[in-house]
């Protein structure tokens, strides 16, 4: 199997990004195909897409999407015909459209929207089910937060703080400032946190 039918096999879907990502790790003639000079920003500008791949963490949803678009490139770029699976993009897609404004999934937690996209039909019971847990998991006494920055909801392991309220503290700093407090269950405590404007 050439190089480029490597990289289709996992493009179509026929193997995970894991399997991938430890072929690339073992495979020299992949890893050279991966070296050659290609021009494909943003990926290449750490050098070339074997750099590229070896910087990535495969445990996050977002790496599969990056990784496959710019395999698609090199191959496109080299005159290769082949076909991308879109699923992945897709479903990470649906997990973002779930999400309300005022908060910015973590990678881990759109990892395991996806997982539960499994056992799923289409696209309207899986935005639903990504909609509903959002709204369990995410829970607040009155209002959501008011992000004065990027939204930075704090968890517990894998599970996300309830957030109480925010208090104006612009007397504290010379701008607009916040600060954010959540409610730990599992051990009670308070965890805060700052934003200025």
């Amino acid at each position: 199997m050439t190089p480029a039918e490597k990289i289709i096999e996992y493009l179509e879907g026929r193997m995970p990004l894991s399997d991938f990502y430890t072929r690339v790790l073992h495979d020299e003639a992949l890893q050279t195909f991966l070296e050659q000079d290609a021009s494909i920003p943003p990926y290449t500008n750490p050098g070339n897409l074997f750099l590229y791949i070896m910087d990535q963490d495969v445990s996050e949803p977002a790496t599969d999407i990056g990784l496959r678009d710019a395999l698609s490139k090199l191959l496109t770029a080299l005159g290769v015909e082949h076909q991308s699976d879109t699923s992945s993009r897709k479903n990470y897609g649906l997990a973002l459209d779930a999400s309300p404004a005022w908060l910015s999934l973590p990678e881990s937690y759109i990892k395991t929207l996806i997982a539960g996209f499994e056992t799923l039909g289409g696209k309207r019971e899986k935005l639903a089910f990504a909609k509903d847990k959002i709204a369990k998991d995410f829970r607040y006494l009155n209002k959501p937060p008011k992000w004065l920055q990027s939204p930075s909801w704090p968890f517990d392991g894998d599970a996300p703080l309830l957030f109480v309220g925010q208090l104006d503290a612009s007397g504290l700093a010379h701008d607009t400032a916040q600060i954010y407090v959540f409610f730990n269950a599992r051990d009670r405590g308070i965890q805060t946190l700052m934003q200025v404007a």
